[in-house]
């Protein structure tokens, strides 16, 4: 009984950390998104421009920046 609860302990710790390393994958991956959205901004693109390059709308651009 020890031994199993030891193993679920385990695999319920594993399981945490891997959900964690995603989450910050995907935290990770949207900065950069943000952060090329906001240069590409900087550069003078307009918002129509970047949303067309990336497949999204001006408004999922203004949210992603912030500025929505």
């Amino acid at each position: 009984m020890a031994g199993a609860y030891q193993r679920g302990k385990k695999e319920g710790r594993e399981e945490g950390r891997e959900e964690g390393r995603e989450e910050g994958i995907t935290r990770g991956r949207e900065a950069e998104r943000k952060d090329i959205a906001l240069r590409l901004l900087a550069k003078g693109m307009s918002k129509e421009e970047i949303a067309e390059l990336r497949g999204i709308s001006v408004e999922e651009l203004e949210i992603l920046v912030g500025s929505g």
